[in-house]
């Protein structure tokens, strides 16, 4: 080992150098004069510059480095103690890159840093990884309300919610965080593997994807399906737009394949919470209508006959039939007529102040004013008591 502590090296370069303060001040200027003159013989390189250069002199308490052009620089022990791994490698004529840490330090040497150097490598490591796609495997550390925390070479790594394949998204009822947190730390100690998806060593920011990792293994899973297929799947989580359902494609019982069933899709009848059609757990027959890029689209209603279809001849225009307000708003009532059929008391059909004439949960009689089975519309006028 040939560094003694930080504070032995700077005792030691200060006591080296002590006689040669006063004639470096008066040559101070004469330096920077001599700098500039030789610009066009020697380059000046700017603090922060990564730069490469072979070892010609191990001292205590530095390493003197030729930078060829650039002229002499210095490395001194504490950056080697920082980094140990680097420090075994020092030896006369070996290559070593370092970062500008100042042009000239009081010893006329630039000064390089082995710390900074390693850090600026390790992102542009990353960033090149980044750029080639590269899956890399990663353990769980932490997790939050927002995701995962991992760690690369040193460096923390953020995986969002929303990165997460669809074997491990949390699909929890209502969206409830601390629900979603519980089901994120379940990953905690579990290795994933990933791809980094941003860099920004500024921002000191590293975001990487489960997802993207998965995506070929997706897209061999989606070459499995195809539009009009009927599957079995288990409703995975609902949501006020629709219901996830979780089903396996025909060749393959180990990975599934998740898709949504909006909620307009669910069922014929009009629909104001999914809940009251599906719960997490319910096994359920779906048709598979669309395959967009990793996204599936399912219904449940498409494996139904359309009840408009036998409207046209259930009821007629004309006809005065009970019903029951299920939502009143700013455009009138929306009635039930059967387990299948609304229809709409638009707010121009009422004589007066609408919400002074029904109210919600109760029935009335109501005259069918237009009906449009194709078009899934049925037009009512609340009948004068």
């Amino acid at each position: 080992m040939f560094f003694r502590s930080c504070q032995e090296q700077k005792n030691k370069i200060d006591y080296v150098h002590m006689k040669k303060i006063k004639s470096k001040k008066e040559n101070k200027s004469g330096m920077s004069e001599l700098l500039q003159s030789s610009k066009k013989y020697f380059q000046v390189p700017n603090i922060g510059d990564l730069l490469e250069g072979t070892i010609v002199s191990i001292e205590p308490g530095y390493v003197l480095v030729d930078l060829g052009r650039f002229g002499m620089g210095a490395i001194y022990a504490c950056d080697f103690q920082n980094l140990p791994e680097k420090n075994k490698k020092i030896k006369i004529g070996k290559k070593i890159s370092g970062l500008v840490r100042e042009i000239e330090n009081d010893e006329s040497y630039i000064e390089l840093s082995l710390d900074m150097a390693s850090s600026k490598e390790i992102w542009q490591d990353l960033k090149s990884q980044q750029d080639k796609g590269e899956i890399l495997k990663v353990k769980i550390l932490d997790a939050n309300k927002g995701g995962l925390i991992a760690e690369i070479r040193d460096i923390f790594a953020f995986l969002p919610v929303s990165q997460l394949s669809a074997q491990n998204y949390p699909r929890v009822d209502q969206g409830s965080k601390s629900k979603i947190l519980e089901e994120l730390r379940k990953l905690i100690d579990q290795d994933l593997e990933i791809k980094i998806i941003d860099v920004n060593q500024r921002e000191d920011k590293l975001i990487i994807s489960e997802r993207a990792a998965n995506l070929d293994q997706e897209k061999e899973l989606l070459s499995q399906i195809k539009v009009g297929q009927v599957v079995k799947g288990e409703v995975s989580g609902v949501a006020n737009f629709g219901a996830f359902v979780r089903f396996y494609p025909q060749d393959n019982k180990e990975r599934f394949i998740e898709g949504l069933v909006h909620i307009s899709e669910l069922a014929w009848q009009r629909i104001d919470d999914p809940r009251n059609i599906v719960n997490p757990g319910d096994k359920v027959d779906a048709k598979i209508i669309d395959i967009d890029r990793d996204k599936v689209s399912l219904s449940i209603k498409g494996l139904e006959q359309d009840p408009w279809q036998k409207a046209g001849k259930k009821y007629e225009k004309g006809d005065k039939i009970k019903g029951e307000v299920t939502k009143i708003d700013k455009f009138g009532a929306f009635v039930q007529l059967d387990k299948d059929i609304h229809g709409l008391a638009h707010v121009a059909q009422f004589t007066g102040d609408m919400n002074e004439q029904i109210e919600l949960g109760k029935k009335y009689k109501f005259e069918i004013i237009s009906i449009e089975p194709e078009a899934h519309r049925l037009g009512l006028r609340l009948c004068k008591k």
